[in-house]
């Protein structure tokens, strides 16, 4: 069995909130610019977050989700279908690579993100609830 400091050797930071705030930060770097509050503290519930403004972090979430709803909701297709030239932050060499790609990419990055505080919340042994769409409470409605 490996033990949780090996198992957190991979993830971004080790900590939920530091993780969130790289994806945060991702997020914002490529759109430019949730949840309650009361959910989000009962599922960290006695892990020692106390230098955390939680409202805050919540409160840049959904600016955050916002903007990146508006980007996506007014690309144009022929942006889409061009290409886009940017500078590696790893090893400064410049890149160039389908525009539909990087949109792509900025979507599942969050994803990854989520996935990594999951497994951070998961070996501090709490229950963080349904991740699976068709579990999650409204999304899915059965028809028989």
């Amino acid at each position: 069995m490996v033990d949780p400091p090996e198992k957190k050797r991979d993830l971004d930071d080790d900590s939920p909130d530091g993780t969130m705030s790289s994806g945060e930060a991702t997020d914002h770097d490529a759109a430019g610019a949730s949840g309650e509050v009361d959910d989000f503290e009962a599922i960290i519930g006695d892990l020692d977050y106390s230098d955390v403004d939680v409202p805050a972090l919540l409160a840049e979430r959904e600016a955050t989700d916002t903007a990146i709803l508006d980007w996506a909701g007014a690309l144009p297709r022929d942006w889409l279908a061009s290409a886009v030239e940017y500078r590696a932050a790893a090893d400064g060499r410049l890149r160039r690579l389908p525009a539909w790609v990087a949109a792509t990419h900025l979507f599942q990055h969050a994803t990854h993100h989520r996935g990594q505080v999951t497994a951070l919340l998961k070996q501090e042994g709490k229950d963080i609830g349904a991740t699976d769409l068709p579990w999650l409470p409204g999304v899915v409605r059965r028809t028989d």
